[in-house]
């Protein structure tokens, strides 16, 4: 063979060699600006509003089996909170449980009649139904107790709580409560 074929065989091959190259880059670019691109996400259906408002609050209550304060979390519209959010909860608690297996710590009747936060402590007035029994059943008195105390220190700004009976301090609940050891 002479030299010029052996210089076209060459050229040639580099020329395949060059195209073949610029061929596999340019769709490699292209598949990776396809995995680049974003998809929008449509739903199914349009979110309301109130959807878009609802937020978890977290309640204390007993559990019926082991007799243990236990949370549920509540799914509400933050709406409803924004006026005054501690007393919603605290009536959220007196209604009671969602849940067949947990049980209401606060007795039928109890009315709540104020709220009063003074720095990182809270002060909540019940009427004097939240400390029947307080005397008879100590365990459960508790329980009553820190189902409102465990409720009100999720809220980041309160460190204590304050329980009063138609304002007034009774023996049994003469102490700020916080964040128990368990």
């Amino acid at each position: 063979m002479s030299k010029k074929k052996i210089v076209y065989i060459v050229v040639l091959i580099l020329f395949v060699v060059l195209v073949g190259i610029a061929i596999f880059n340019n769709i490699e670019i292209k598949d990776n600006n396809e995995a680049n691109t974003v998809l929008e996400y449509v739903p199914e259906q349009e979110i309301s509003d109130e959807q878009n408002r609802m937020t978890i609050v977290t309640l204390y209550f007993v559990n019926n089996k082991t007799g243990e304060i236990v949370p549920e979390a509540r799914n509400i519209d933050a709406k409803e909170l924004i006026e005054n959010p501690y007393e919603k909860v605290i009536n959220f608690l007196i209604e009671g449980s969602e849940d067949e297996n947990l049980k209401n710590t606060i007795p039928e009747g109890t009315v709540l009649n104020l709220t009063t936060l003074n720095g990182e402590e809270i002060e909540i007035d019940f009427n004097e139904n939240f400390a029947k029994d307080c005397d008879e059943n100590p365990e459960m008195f508790k329980n009553r107790v820190y189902s409102v105390v465990d409720t009100l220190l999720e809220f980041k700004d309160i460190s204590s709580v304050k329980i009063l009976i138609n304002g007034e301090q009774i023996e049994a609940l003469k102490d700020s409560f916080t964040k128990r050891d368990n």
